[in-house]
């Protein structure tokens, strides 16, 4: 079992072992599934097999057993997904957009107003529509306050763990790659000019700003190796055993780097996803970051949505540069971290 980086060497065994390897870690089968295709055959086709979750007993002592991410196969996983389900679907998401529109512009401005010392507090009022107010109000039959305060901590720790990475991995790539921020840049110009911010129906319009957030989920995911599935009994695909309990690994970073699928895949490139002759015709990595089977992550509609609109109001309010000076690594606070 690799100590660092599994992913990518996972990635370099599949090579020599192709997509599906079967490893035994003190005594427990582990799967490590390191192509789209193989994901999709075993946890989206065959998701009633793959639907489970190992039991994550660190997780449970920190109280985070009623968490949908961690939550075992059975009654009560079912009522979490509903719940997030029923608020987080693609028709309800619209309902986010005005809320996105103002927070990602606030968060571009707070980013160049941000000091260390500068903390805003929240105001009190009255309270705003809500993911607890809603399902306080349409409770589903055998769920209790327990499974409504999981529910509601998964939404705001994933989605919020979600977010700041992939925004991370957005401004390191800008940082990197700065004729892609040029370019995004002139084609945000291009199509909003000086007149007004970008709006939600511009997405169409702006293909490289699009290809630049696309780029950035595949270019480096925020979790490489996604979270385990357990398959919940004896399974064979393509003459393989896949014994009952074992762990299932969808390999998300193997699978952005596939030479099959994506060409020179290290390189970051925006226009790979542009229709051909313009561009390489690859397919878009959204689908991937978010999960597999019937553990996908509810969130992919209002996130995708959020972190479009973000990458707009960034490329064309500021542009990101490396720092001139090295950073003296040794005298930066971790204690944030």
């Amino acid at each position: 079992m690799p100590s660092t980086d599994s992913a990518l060497v996972f990635h370099e065994w599949s090579k020599t072992y192709g997509p599906v390897m079967h490893l035994k870690v003190l005594g427990r089968s582990m799967i490590i599934l390191d192509s789209y295709q193989t994901a999709v055959e075993l946890l989206d086709k065959r998701g009633v097999t793959y639907s489970d979750r190992p039991k994550f007993t660190l997780y449970e002592l920190l109280g985070w057993n009623p968490s949908l991410v961690f939550l075992q196969y059975g009654k009560q996983l079912n009522i979490h997904r509903q719940m997030h389900q029923s608020y987080l679907s693609r028709h309800k998401a619209e309902d986010f957009k005005p809320m996105q529109t103002q927070e990602a512009r606030t968060l571009v401005q707070n980013l160049l107003d941000s000091t260390p010392d500068k903390y805003e507090k929240f105001k009190v009022g009255e309270a705003m529509p809500s993911f607890i107010s809603e399902q306080l109000d349409q409770m589903e039959e055998g769920a209790d306050e327990e499974d409504l305060k999981g529910a509601a901590a998964t939404m705001f720790g994933a989605g919020e763990a979600t977010t700041w990475s992939t925004l991370s991995i957005f401004i390191l790539a800008m940082v990197l790659h700065p004729e892609c921020q040029a370019q995004a840049q002139k084609e945000i110009d291009s199509v909003v000019g000086g007149a007004r911010l970008p709006e939600f129906g511009d997405r169409e319009d702006l293909p490289l700003v699009e290809g630049v957030l696309q780029e950035t989920l595949r270019w480096n995911p925020g979790t490489p190796l996604g979270v385990p599935h357990r398959a919940m009994k004896d399974d064979v695909y393509q003459g393989m055993l896949i014994p009952k309990g074992a762990l299932v690994f969808a390999n998300i970073r193997g699978m952005s780097l596939d030479e099959n699928v994506y060409s020179n895949p290290t390189s970051f490139n925006p226009e790979r996803y542009f229709p051909k002759p313009a561009g390489k015709g690859e397919p878009k990595f959204s689908n991937v970051s978010f999960g597999f089977g019937r553990r996908f992550c509810f969130v992919r509609s209002p996130l995708g949505d959020f972190l479009t609109y973000y990458v707009h109001h960034q490329s064309m309010h500021w542009t990101v540069c490396r720092q001139q000076q090295p950073v003296d690594c040794h005298s930066i606070d971790l204690g944030n971290l």
